[in-house]
């Protein structure tokens, strides 16, 4: 590539009066002088955006380093292939290429998934035969809200929820079932609230399950700070989904 240290002086206003005015000159009368600048330019401005500039000056260097070296550039003179086109430029593509995808690689490892693409990654409904047993009607409508949310009808599980006589004892169950059914039609600050009071009870069978839940939840919402107090609770707990937890945890963290 054509002298990349003075395309980056260019850019951060570090040229003098009379190299500014050759730098603007011959970018209006060299063609692949403009080319390459088009594209570490671009460069440059994709990197600025993402606070990585001083970073991937370093895999430049490296990737530099590796296919060519400074003197050769400078002191070989300049030959040319059959097409009678200048080897020097035949190089430069290939550099500005190379530069080009060790950008879109640098990105990708450096750039951390949000909450919501986790959210994504991780979530799917929760798969189990029942809630709960016994043989009073408000559980049966528990137990029958819970098969409408398997069938994936999370709307017919809220109305049935919606017309249960609620005992103090069943709170949680409701409460995490209810969550469940949010999270499925994509009611985010609703599945939040329910799924927070399903996890006050630490004794209950489904709190893990309640905390997992929640976790994804506040991830839906690109909270990673709650999700990861609950995510490690979860861990310290060492309930299923501690693997799960880990991961995620490693991705916000990393």
């Amino acid at each position: 590539m054509e002298n990349p240290g003075l395309f980056e002086k260019y850019l951060d206003g570090s040229l003098n009066e009379k190299e500014y005015s050759d730098f603007l000159k011959r970018l209006n009368t060299d063609a692949e002088f403009k080319e390459q600048f088009s594209v570490y330019e671009a460069m440059h401005i994709m990197i600025a955006q993402h606070g990585k500039r001083q970073a991937f000056k370093s895999v430049m260097q490296s990737v530099a380093k590796d296919y060519f070296s400074e003197n050769e550039i400078i002191e070989k003179p300049v030959t040319h292939n059959k097409k009678g086109i200048p080897l020097i430029f035949k190089i430069a593509a290939s550099i500005a290429l190379l530069f080009a995808l060790s950008l879109s690689a640098y990105m990708l490892s450096t750039i951390n998934p949000s909450g919501r693409d986790l959210y994504a990654e991780y979530y799917s409904p929760l798969k189990v035969d029942f809630i709960t047993r016994s043989g009073s009607d408000s559980i049966f409508g528990i137990n029958k809200a819970f098969a409408s949310y398997q069938l994936g009808d999370s709307k017919a599980c809220l109305k049935t929820l919606s017309e249960l006589e609620i005992h103090d004892s069943l709170l949680v169950q409701i409460a995490f079932l209810r969550g469940l059914a949010y999270l499925e039609i994509q009611d985010f600050t609703n599945a939040e609230l329910s799924l927070t009071l399903a996890s006050s009870d630490t004794s209950n069978i489904i709190y893990n399950d309640a905390l997992w839940y929640l976790s994804l939840a506040y991830l839906s919402n690109n909270d990673t700070a709650n999700a990861s107090y609950y995510l490690y609770e979860l861990i310290a707990s060492q309930s299923s989904y501690s693997l799960k937890a880990s991961e995620i945890l490693e991705k916000i963290e990393d």
